[in-house]
């Protein structure tokens, strides 16, 4: 059986582009990055959008905390800012790059992965971290 779907489409400025998106349980909604920085909620029920935010630098990658209380952004000038769900910024890290870990590798294909992708990964395990402290 398959499920119905419907198409919603989010206007953004001319130029810009998602990035980034993650499904937030507690607001029932979207979180989207784009690449100038803004930060939109999409409520897929009603179809609305709205500007909760907007980072320097654009955002690379969104990741929330498995419990949905902490909520972990990327920049594109490599600062990590983990938020509550009530967009109170909690901590600003910057991430810096290693000359020698390169860009580092997935061991499951040998491939290399982004420096994003791994940042992504840290950052959920510093939110678990952080709740459990």
């Amino acid at each position: 059986m398959l499920l119905p779907s419907e198409i919603n489409q989010i206007e953004l400025e001319d130029g810009d582009l998602i990035t980034a998106f993650d499904y937030l349980m507690e607001k029932e909604a979207l979180i989207i990055g784009t690449e100038n920085g803004l930060l939109l909620l999409h409520n897929i029920d009603d179809n609305s959008t709205e500007i909760v935010g907007q980072v320097e630098g654009g955002v690379k990658c969104i990741s929330p905390s498995p419990d949905g209380d902490l909520l972990a952004i990327l920049t594109g000038f490599r600062q990590v800012l983990v938020m509550t769900h009530d967009w109170d910024l909690l901590y600003e890290i910057a991430v810096e790059e290693k000359e020698n870990y390169g860009d580092g590798l997935d061991v499951r294909k040998g491939q290399p992965f982004s420096l994003v992708t791994l940042v992504c990964i840290l950052v959920v395990w510093f939110s678990l971290f952080c709740k459990m402290r």
